[in-house]
Protein backbone atom coordinates (compact mmCIF):
# COMPACT_ATOMS: atom_id res chain seq x y z
CA UNK A 1 0.00 0.00 0.00
CA UNK A 2 1.45 3.34 -1.02
CA UNK A 3 1.47 6.25 1.41
CA UNK A 4 3.77 8.94 2.76
CA UNK A 5 3.96 9.34 6.55
CA UNK A 6 5.93 11.13 9.23
CA UNK A 7 6.60 8.47 11.86
CA UNK A 8 8.76 9.40 14.81
CA UNK A 9 10.05 12.40 12.92
CA UNK A 10 11.19 10.26 9.97
CA UNK A 11 9.53 10.62 6.57
CA UNK A 12 8.61 7.23 5.10
CA UNK A 13 7.64 7.27 1.42
CA UNK A 14 6.12 4.10 -0.03
CA UNK A 15 7.63 1.82 2.64
CA UNK A 16 5.44 -1.24 3.19
CA UNK A 17 6.50 -1.69 6.84
CA UNK A 18 8.14 1.42 8.33
CA UNK A 19 9.17 -0.25 11.62
CA UNK A 20 9.67 -3.89 12.54
CA UNK A 21 10.46 -5.30 15.97
CA UNK A 22 11.99 -8.81 15.97
CA UNK A 23 10.45 -9.62 12.61
CA UNK A 24 6.95 -8.28 13.31
CA UNK A 25 5.53 -4.92 12.23
CA UNK A 26 5.39 -2.47 15.16
CA UNK A 27 2.06 -1.18 13.80
CA UNK A 28 -0.18 -1.73 10.78
CA UNK A 29 -1.42 0.85 8.29
CA UNK A 30 -4.37 0.09 6.02
CA UNK A 31 -6.79 1.98 3.84
CA UNK A 32 -10.51 1.50 4.31
CA UNK A 33 -13.12 1.43 1.52
CA UNK A 34 -13.22 5.24 1.54
CA UNK A 35 -9.42 5.33 0.95
CA UNK A 36 -8.81 6.72 4.46
CA UNK A 37 -5.82 5.66 6.57
CA UNK A 38 -6.47 3.27 9.48
CA UNK A 39 -3.75 2.50 12.02
CA UNK A 40 -3.51 -0.40 14.46
CA UNK A 41 -0.89 -0.59 17.23
CA UNK A 42 -0.42 -2.09 20.68
CA UNK A 43 1.38 0.00 23.31
CA UNK A 44 3.22 -1.41 26.34
CA UNK A 45 4.92 0.01 29.42
CA UNK A 46 8.53 -0.70 30.49
CA UNK A 47 7.43 -3.88 32.26
CA UNK A 48 5.83 -5.20 29.07
CA UNK A 49 2.28 -4.71 30.29
CA UNK A 50 -0.17 -3.62 27.59
CA UNK A 51 -1.46 -0.11 28.31
CA UNK A 52 -3.63 0.48 25.25
CA UNK A 53 -4.36 -0.61 21.71
CA UNK A 54 -5.52 1.27 18.69
CA UNK A 55 -7.42 -0.93 16.27
CA UNK A 56 -8.31 0.71 12.95
CA UNK A 57 -8.19 4.16 14.62
CA UNK A 58 -10.32 3.07 17.60
CA UNK A 59 -8.55 3.62 20.92
CA UNK A 60 -8.96 0.92 23.60
CA UNK A 61 -7.42 1.77 26.99
CA UNK A 62 -6.63 -1.05 29.40
CA UNK A 63 -6.63 1.02 32.63
CA UNK A 64 -8.70 4.24 32.47
CA UNK A 65 -7.34 5.27 35.88
CA UNK A 66 -3.80 5.38 34.44
CA UNK A 67 -4.46 6.65 30.90
CA UNK A 68 -6.95 8.87 29.15
CA UNK A 69 -7.64 9.06 25.44
CA UNK A 70 -8.88 11.76 23.11
CA UNK A 71 -10.23 10.85 19.69
CA UNK A 72 -11.60 12.80 16.77
CA UNK A 73 -11.87 11.68 13.13
CA UNK A 74 -8.46 13.29 12.47
CA UNK A 75 -6.55 12.76 15.74
CA UNK A 76 -6.04 10.04 18.35
CA UNK A 77 -4.07 10.80 21.52
CA UNK A 78 -3.25 8.72 24.62
CA UNK A 79 -2.05 10.56 27.76
CA UNK A 80 -0.88 9.25 31.14
CA UNK A 81 -3.17 10.56 33.89
CA UNK A 82 -0.38 10.87 36.48
CA UNK A 83 2.67 11.93 34.49
CA UNK A 84 0.72 13.79 31.72
CA UNK A 85 3.08 12.15 29.21
CA UNK A 86 1.75 11.79 25.68
CA UNK A 87 2.14 8.07 24.99
CA UNK A 88 0.69 8.14 21.50
CA UNK A 89 -0.42 10.80 19.03
CA UNK A 90 -1.76 10.05 15.56
CA UNK A 91 -2.71 12.92 13.28
CA UNK A 92 -4.69 11.87 10.22
CA UNK A 93 -4.63 15.27 8.53
CA UNK A 94 -2.85 15.47 5.18
CA UNK A 95 -0.10 18.04 4.76
CA UNK A 96 1.87 18.90 1.60
CA UNK A 97 4.64 16.54 2.86
CA UNK A 98 2.74 13.50 4.22
CA UNK A 99 -0.69 11.89 4.68
CA UNK A 100 -0.45 11.26 8.43
CA UNK A 101 1.91 11.53 11.38
CA UNK A 102 2.41 8.97 14.13
CA UNK A 103 4.38 9.37 17.34
CA UNK A 104 4.41 7.16 20.42
CA UNK A 105 6.39 5.72 23.30
CA UNK A 106 6.31 1.98 23.70
CA UNK A 107 8.66 -0.74 24.92
CA UNK A 108 10.07 -3.96 23.53
CA UNK A 109 9.48 -7.30 25.18
CA UNK A 110 12.93 -6.86 26.80
CA UNK A 111 11.93 -3.50 28.34
CA UNK A 112 13.86 -1.32 25.90
CA UNK A 113 12.21 1.96 24.88
CA UNK A 114 11.10 2.82 21.37
CA UNK A 115 10.53 6.58 21.24
CA UNK A 116 8.85 7.77 18.09
CA UNK A 117 9.04 11.48 18.97
CA UNK A 118 7.36 13.90 16.53
CA UNK A 119 10.81 15.24 15.52
CA UNK A 120 13.13 12.23 15.95
CA UNK A 121 13.33 8.48 16.36
CA UNK A 122 15.16 7.00 19.37
CA UNK A 123 15.43 3.24 19.54
CA UNK A 124 16.59 1.31 22.62
CA UNK A 125 17.41 4.49 24.58
CA UNK A 126 15.86 7.72 25.81
CA UNK A 127 17.25 11.18 26.55
CA UNK A 128 20.87 10.20 27.20
CA UNK A 129 22.39 13.35 25.71
CA UNK A 130 24.11 11.62 22.79
CA UNK A 131 24.02 13.19 19.32
CA UNK A 132 22.16 11.50 16.45
CA UNK A 133 23.72 8.44 14.85
CA UNK A 134 22.31 9.55 11.50
CA UNK A 135 20.91 12.89 10.42
CA UNK A 136 20.01 14.75 7.21
CA UNK A 137 20.04 11.61 5.08
CA UNK A 138 17.77 10.07 2.44
CA UNK A 139 17.84 6.29 2.00
CA UNK A 140 16.18 5.15 -1.22
CA UNK A 141 15.94 2.20 -3.56
CA UNK A 142 13.98 1.38 -6.69
CA UNK A 143 10.19 1.70 -6.60
CA UNK A 144 8.64 -1.22 -4.68
CA UNK A 145 12.12 -2.30 -3.68
CA UNK A 146 12.89 -5.18 -1.37
CA UNK A 147 15.11 -5.17 1.67
CA UNK A 148 15.51 -3.11 4.80
CA UNK A 149 16.94 0.40 4.97
CA UNK A 150 18.38 0.13 8.53
CA UNK A 151 18.81 -2.67 11.08
CA UNK A 152 19.33 -1.81 14.75
CA UNK A 153 20.51 -4.83 16.71
CA UNK A 154 20.79 -4.84 20.49
CA UNK A 155 23.98 -6.68 21.26
CA UNK A 156 24.81 -5.63 24.85
CA UNK A 157 28.45 -5.12 23.95
CA UNK A 158 28.99 -8.63 22.54
CA UNK A 159 29.65 -8.83 18.81
CA UNK A 160 28.16 -11.72 16.93
CA UNK A 161 30.65 -13.92 14.99
CA UNK A 162 30.81 -13.02 11.32
CA UNK A 163 29.18 -9.61 11.68
CA UNK A 164 30.66 -6.21 11.12
CA UNK A 165 30.14 -2.87 12.78
CA UNK A 166 27.88 -0.13 11.49
CA UNK A 167 24.17 0.18 11.83
CA UNK A 168 23.72 -3.57 12.10
CA UNK A 169 25.50 -3.50 15.47
CA UNK A 170 24.18 -0.41 17.24
CA UNK A 171 23.09 -0.96 20.81
CA UNK A 172 20.85 2.09 20.47
CA UNK A 173 19.97 4.41 17.63
CA UNK A 174 19.00 8.07 17.33
CA UNK A 175 17.75 9.23 13.90
CA UNK A 176 17.07 12.85 13.01
CA UNK A 177 15.87 14.40 9.73
CA UNK A 178 15.85 11.11 7.79
CA UNK A 179 13.83 10.12 4.73
CA UNK A 180 13.38 6.43 3.85
CA UNK A 181 11.68 5.57 0.57
CA UNK A 182 10.64 2.53 -1.48
CA UNK A 183 12.05 -0.17 0.85
CA UNK A 184 10.02 -3.17 2.02
CA UNK A 185 11.05 -2.35 5.63
CA UNK A 186 12.30 1.00 6.88
CA UNK A 187 13.91 0.22 10.25
CA UNK A 188 14.14 -3.26 11.79
CA UNK A 189 14.90 -3.41 15.54
CA UNK A 190 16.25 -6.73 16.84
CA UNK A 191 16.42 -7.30 20.60
CA UNK A 192 16.76 -11.10 20.58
Amino acid sequence: MAYIAKIGGIIFRHVATPLRLNGRPLFCVERNRDDLIEISVELSDAQGRPIAAIVKNELKINDPAEYVGFSTPTRITLVGTKDRRIWCDIQLTKTPEYEFSFSCITYTDTGDPLVLHPNRLKLLSVNDGTPPNLSALTLTTSVQGNGTALVVRKHNGVRQPGTSGGFNMLEKCYLLDIVIENFETGVHVLTK
